[in-house]
């Protein structure tokens, strides 16, 4: 049987502990690290993952052995973080935007393409129902 992705987080705010709530209700992953330089937030998302170790650093996420990095920090921290994940051999998942520039996104993107790893990231619209 192959073992379960395992998956850590980057940023536990409001987006980030709704994506670790999903992907705990979904129950398909393993989730052993979880990291925000607020103490708080971490423990609020180990109510969600209580087995999960608490990390404060993307540093620290990336000593685990993972098969993927979700980043939920704030935007500005978004492409040093990615870059890391892929240079540490990881598949990312960021919240948007990428970055708050093209040069950024596009290092990102090569980063990405260099460590052969996939990248995702999230774009929502607003919509209105009638």
């Amino acid at each position: 049987m192959k073992a379960r992705p395992r998956i850590g987080f980057v940023g536990l705010g409001w987006i980030g502990r709704a994506r670790l709530k999903a992907l705990v209700e979904a129950n398909l992953v393993d989730i052993p690290v979880l990291a925000d330089p607020v103490p708080d937030a971490v423990r609020a998302a180990g109510l969600l993952v209580p087995e999960a170790s608490a990390a404060s650093s993307i540093e620290e996420v990336l000593a685990h052995d993972l098969d993927a990095v979700v980043i939920a920090t704030p935007s500005g921290l978004h492409a040093s973080a990615c870059k890391l994940a892929f240079q540490a051999g990881l598949a990312v998942f960021c919240q948007k935007p990428l970055s708050p520039s093209a040069a950024e996104t596009a290092m990102v993107i090569d980063a990405a393409r260099a460590a052969d790893r996939l990248l995702g990231s999230t774009f929502a619209t607003a919509t209105h129902g009638h």
